[in-house]
């Protein structure tokens, strides 16, 4: 019997089998328009910035400081109270007094301990603006080396490459008769050489993108794809430098802000040792029988400064501003080494590596053309083209190595000079 036409024409088990397994890569392996896009360096510092548990950690801890600076030296509430007097033995007599006491601090109590809250507030945000720096520093430099990681991946797929096909052309040759025993397991050993290269280079730049992930954001799932140029820019004026990080570093600025405040705190505690003084009010009424009688209450209450005199909020202002002006001196110094450390690395890496880039280059190419074409033309020996590959692959790992100590250190520099928070 003639199939109907209706009815929709069987798939083999073969080919059902063939969609199934299809079906479940699309599903474990997305399209790659949905992958994830790769990681810039502003994405690593923005991260970074966000996400990082000890950023959050130190923000956290402005907000609880700044909360305590809000609420330190304010004024005591004044009081309202009330008292009732009553005779047991005479119900119809009683006593009635409602009072407000006002408590005045004219003393610079309150303005010290206000201003040493604002220097602690202060100093903890100079905190976390070293702990930002640090998780800046420490995602880049996680960054670079992923980047990096990329680039040698490239190197040792090259090196394999090339002796995949020197491979192809001793198979001609063994056609021919030409190759003997000695070289092909002297082909066969790099080979294998360059393959346990390649595997142990690709599996640290799975390790560095995991390690840059875990840094930034331990939130991330699979390892992220890193994007970026090695290259470097020329530093300026080296003086010009230390000027401008000594007057844009945040750190700065905080740390001169922290000193102002311990100087105010200083200034106010000087009057530390006024009495405080409180205005006392209020309504007094009597009755007796059918008798009310009615009037005031007035009066002043001085402190004797017997004990305490404000040698408390005098003896931590001084601390403060003594430690103050010691974090200013010290951060300026150290910002300054920081800068002529970076500055004078950048430099050094990048004079490096333009002079191999300029003294190999010539050899490099000369080297390249003669041994792959000649090899293959069977001008050049399998020793000389397995030497040749290994004097370029070492040629280019030097020279990734000054790119990104070149990198590192321009990163560091940004950084000396407030560029990247």
């Amino acid at each position: 019997m003639d199939p109907s036409p209706n009815r929709l024409p069987r798939v083999p088990m073969s080919r059902r089998i063939f969609l199934l397994v299809g079906m479940a890569v699309m599903l474990v392996f997305p399209a790659p328009g949905h992958a994830q896009p790769a990681w810039s360096e502003g994405d690593v510092v923005r991260r970074a910035l966000a996400r990082a548990p000890d950023v959050l950690a130190a923000q956290a801890s402005v907000v609880r400081a700044e909360a305590a600076a809000a609420g330190a030296g304010l004024a005591d509430n004044p009081a309202i109270g009330y008292q009732r007097e009553q005779l047991l033995g005479d119900p119809a007599r009683a006593h009635d007094v409602v009072t407000l006491r006002v408590p005045l601090d004219l003393s610079g109590r309150r303005g010290a301990r206000r201003s040493l809250a604002r220097v602690d507030a202060s100093t903890v945000a100079l905190e976390a603006a070293a702990v930002q720096r640090e998780a800046v520093a420490a995602a880049l430099d996680a960054f670079w080396e992923a980047v990096a990681a990329g680039r040698r991946v490239q190197i040792a797929e090259r090196a394999e490459a090339t002796l995949v096909e020197a491979d192809r052309v001793m198979a001609r040759r063994e056609a021919e008769g030409t190759v003997s025993g000695y070289e092909r397991a002297r082909l066969a050993i790099a080979a294998e050489m360059a393959r346990s290269r390649a595997a142990e280079v690709r599996t640290r730049e799975r390790v560095a993108r995991a390690r840059l992930g875990a840094i930034v954001d331990p939130s991330t799932g699979a390892p992220p794809a890193v994007t970026g140029d090695l290259a470097t820019a020329a530093p300026t004026d080296r003086a010009r430098t230390v000027d401008r990080a000594l007057r844009t570093r945040r750190e700065v600025r905080e740390a001169a802000r922290t000193r102002r405040l311990a100087s105010a705190a200083t200034d106010s505690a000087a009057s530390a040792w006024l009495p405080v003084v409180t205005v006392l009010g209020g309504w007094n009424a009597e009755r007796a029988g059918n008798v009310d009688e009615n009037g005031f209450i007035a009066g002043v209450e001085l402190e004797l400064p017997v004990f305490s005199r404000g040698q408390d909020v005098r003896g931590e202002s001084e601390a403060a501003a003594g430690a103050a002006r010691v974090r200013l001196e010290g951060l300026r110094a150290r910002i300054s080494g920081e800068v002529r450390i970076a500055d004078e690395q950048l430099v050094a890496a990048r004079a490096e590596l333009a002079r191999l880039e300029a003294a190999v280059a010539p050899h490099v190419e000369a080297l390249a053309r003669a041994t792959t074409a000649g090899y293959r033309e069977g001008e050049r020996t399998l020793l000389e083209l397995v030497d040749a590959q290994a004097a370029l692959a070492e040629v280019e790992e030097r020279k990734l190595d000054l790119a990104l100590e070149a990198k590192r250190a321009e990163v560091a520099l940004r950084i000396a000079t407030g560029e990247l928070p």
